[in-house]
């Protein structure tokens, strides 16, 4: 996982969501925002600089060795994000550990916007964790979740029904397969969204999930398979509930 993705990366991947917060930052007196897989916070930093102590910034890692406060302090300053006089003045972001594969340690509708970069592929169960978001989600709160890319610059959504995510997760109905992008398509809430990576020109497949009072996939995890031995990823399998 790369550590160091900047607001710039937020908003080629996510389809310029810095300015979906930019819309309600002056409706609501601070806004709660979740980074979910943080790294070294150069996102948060690049947030931190756009609109300052409006916001009120939260990340997560599993482990001190994927981030810290002081390695969001050192990289932002070195990549002149946010000067050290900059640092002494914000309110910094608050950095908590956990293991996303578990229930998220954050209270009901806490949050006005989630997004995340380049996690999900990490987690055994994508799905509960979306329905995670979904919960710590305030109301009118949307989350953007970064998939999977595909190497092509120009996608179609028929092009998503042949690429699909059956490397990424299975879905099966009575022993069949069924196409997850077609059901995650079909639910209430939810989008598949298409963005861009600028170094190389690859196209991104996100999920945005708006607030929803009930947020239920009707999807049982069945099993998981490591399909990338180098990144440690997992395939996720699951069965639809009757």
């Amino acid at each position: 996982m790369k550590k160091d993705r900047t607001i710039e990366d937020l908003d080629s991947y996510l389809g310029n969501f810095s300015r979906e917060i930019k819309r309600r930052v002056n409706s609501k007196n601070k806004l709660k925002i979740l980074d979910a897989g943080c790294g070294y916070g150069l996102v948060m930093a690049g947030l931190t600089k756009k609109f300052g102590n409006k916001i009120e910034l939260s990340g997560y890692n599993k482990q001190k060795e994927d981030g810290t406060i002081k390695d969001f302090k050192e990289r932002s300053t070195r990549k002149g994000i946010l000067t050290k006089e900059e640092i002494k003045k914000i309110n910094l972001p608050k950095i908590v550990y956990l293991d996303a594969n578990k229930k998220l340690l954050f209270k009901d509708e806490e949050f006005d916007f989630i997004y995340s970069l380049a996690s999900v592929y990490l987690y055994k169960d994508k799905v509960a964790f979306l329905q995670e978001c979904n919960r710590i989600l305030a109301k009118g709160g949307t989350a953007r979740i970064h998939l999977f890319e595909i190497k092509k610059d120009k996608v179609a959504f028929e092009d998503l029904r042949k690429t699909d995510m059956k490397w990424y997760l299975k879905i099966f109905e009575d022993k069949k397969s069924v196409s997850g992008i077609d059901y995650f398509s079909k639910t209430k809430g939810v989008k598949i969204k298409f963005g861009r990576r600028k170094d190389n020109g690859h196209t991104i497949v996100y999920l945005e999930i708006k607030k929803q009072p009930q947020l239920d996939f009707n999807l049982k995890l069945i099993g998981t398979g490591e399909f990338d031995s180098k990144s440690h990823g997992f395939r996720s399998i699951y069965k639809i509930k009757h």
